[in-house]
């Protein structure tokens, strides 16, 4: 069987663990260098998503947003805690 030089958008977007718009949003901000077959189709190379999944590709940045709507919810400590649930639920996360 032949190996695979170039995955879809689909299947970087799986192996990467994010969706295909991400992908589209990384190949539009040029980061992520992205072939075009005939019919305008994404194509990424393999060798790009090994070394995203090694963590030596560019680094990507990802917001985390927290806020509440009122200052009385802020004094009761709510921001603080919204904050805190997020960094936990975020792996590799710095805040």
């Amino acid at each position: 069987m032949k190996k695979k030089e170039f995955l879809s958008a689909g299947e970087a977007a799986r192996a990467l663990g994010v969706s295909v718009k991400t992908i589209q949003r990384w190949d539009k901000a040029g980061l992520l260098p992205v072939i075009r077959t005939a019919t305008n189709q994404r194509r990424i190379p393999v060798d790009t998503v090994r070394q995203l999944l090694k963590g030596q590709g560019k680094a990507l940045r990802c917001a985390i947003y927290a806020r509440v709507s009122s200052a009385k919810q802020e004094q009761e400590g709510n921001l603080t805690r919204k904050a805190g649930t997020l960094a936990t639920s975020s792996t590799g996360a710095k805040l």
